[in-house]
């Protein structure tokens, strides 16, 4: 056989398949269409078709982990670690009596710090605090002057003022039977206090020692308390008018010394009215 008549028969033997192909390329962009709704035609009207098909969307699974697997649960020791001891919960400080500014932009208040509570300051406009003492032993019950710039407190039963920034600090008055409830006077001048100096709780008045000019007071000119009410009562509460001309005081009376009674007193006179 010749070598043209043997290129005829393979060429009649491949047709078959030749049409095949061609009726594949002729349906390949409608079953791709088809197959992937959402895929795109690269080379439209090609003969070898190409395709773009989106990615499929993230599943969620962290990198490295095999899908349909979960995290495995914590152990029961790391479990136990995680969680609070009711000794940790009771350890747990949290800021005690709060005393409003009277322009109510800040507030006093005492709270844990360095293994003693102190005296913190929080300006409400910028939400920041600001620490204005730094005892080793706790101070309590802060009290504002009518001005705002001084606050008074109690330390190692001891009545004390500190600067509204902190700066400062002057012992007011100090004795071994100890002082409470630190009250300013409207003033600013004066402080009424509970003392039991002569056995019973009285309350007693002392000038601010406030310096003058951004001036300490003198050495040695602290200021010297006097009572105002009598012995044979203990009292329990004390607060000013608001023109700072009487206090009133809640106390103990005769006969029984359990009955609680309040009391107004003239601070100038020393007058009461039960």
């Amino acid at each position: 056989m010749s070598r043209s008549a043997r290129t005829e028969e393979a060429a009649e033997a491949l047709l078959p398949n030749a049409d095949s192909a061609l009726a594949a390329a002729e349906t390949a962009p409608a079953a791709a269409a088809a197959l992937r709704p959402n895929a795109e035609a690269l080379l439209p009207g090609a003969e070898t078709a190409l395709w773009a098909v989106p990615a499929p969307a993230p599943t969620g699974r962290r990198r490295g982990r095999p899908p349909g697997r979960s995290a495995p649960p914590p152990s029961p020791a790391a479990a136990r670690r995680d969680r609070l001891t009711i000794e940790q919960i009771v350890a747990v400080e949290s800021p005690r009596e709060p005393r409003l500014s009277p322009d109510g932009r800040r507030v006093a208040y005492t709270a844990e710090a360095g293994g003693a509570r102190q005296v913190f300051v929080l300006d409400l406009r910028s939400g920041l605090a600001r620490q204005l003492t730094a005892s080793q032993h706790a101070v309590s019950d802060p009290q504002w002057s009518a001005d705002g710039a001084w606050i008074a407190f109690v330390r190692e039963k001891a009545i004390w003022i500190v600067a509204a920034d902190g700066s400062r600090a002057t012992l007011v008055t100090d004795h071994p039977a100890g002082s409470r409830l630190p009250r300013w006077e409207p003033g600013g001048r004066r402080l009424a206090f509970v003392s039991r100096r002569r056995g019973w709780d009285q309350v007693w008045l002392a000038d601010a020692p406030i310096p003058r000019r951004g001036r300490p007071p003198a050495a040695g000119a602290r200021p010297v308390p006097r009572a105002l009410t009598p012995a044979g009562i203990d009292i329990e509460d004390v607060q000013w008018s608001p023109d700072g001309s009487r206090l009133a005081f809640v106390a103990h009376r005769d006969p029984d010394l359990v009955t609680m009674q309040v009391t107004v007193i003239d601070v100038a006179s020393g007058e009461e009215q039960v």
